[in-house]
C-alpha cells in the first residue's frame, strides 16, 4: 500500500499528537490488476506438424484481457476483507459492493473511525 505513505504526509501533525485520533484513521487502497498481457499484438497460431505450412496459419488480434480489482481498508488494529471485483468498477457497483457491504459494516464494528481517501479534503468523520 504506497498511497499509504502519501496519506499520511497528507494528515495534519496534530493528528499524530493524539494517539486515538491518529489510531482511528481508516486508510483504503485499490489496485487493478490484468490476468494476461494486453500488448496489441497479432498472434499466429499453427499446429505442430503444419508449422511450414503458411496455408495453415491462423492469424488473431490480441484483445484486451479481463483484470480484476482488489480493494482493502486497513486501521490501526484491524482491517477489511479483502475484495475481489471481476470486471469494470462503476459507482454504483463501488457503492453495492464495497461501501455498503463491506466498509460500512466494518465502520459500525469499529466506531468513531476516520475514513481517509486519498487526499484530506476527502477524510469522512464517522459519528455514529
Amino acid at each position: 500500500m504506497k498511497n499509504a505513505m502519501v496519506q499520511l504526509n497528507a494528515i495534519p501533525e496534530e493528528a499524530f499528537r493524539n494517539t486515538f485520533i491518529s489510531g482511528r484513521i481508516v486508510f483504503n487502497d485499490e489496485s487493478p490488476f490484468l490476468l494476461c498481457l494486453d500488448d496489441h499484438r497479432r498472434r499466429v497460431w499453427r499446429h505442430q506438424e503444419q508449422r511450414a505450412d503458411p496455408a495453415f496459419t491462423i492469424a488473431r488480434h490480441a484483445r484486451p484481457q479481463p483484470g480484476i480489482m482488489v480493494w482493502v481498508a486497513i486501521y490501526f488494529d484491524s482491517r477489511t476483507s479483502l475484495v475481489i471485483i471481476k470486471g469494470t468498477l462503476k459507482a454504483q457497483r463501488c457503492v453495492d459492493d464495497i461501501l455498503r457491504t463491506v466498509l460500512l459494516s466494518f465502520i459500525l464494528q469499529n466506531l468513531g473511525l476516520i475514513f481517509q481517501k486519498i487526499r484530506p479534503d476527502h477524510m469522512w468523520h464517522v459519528l455514529l
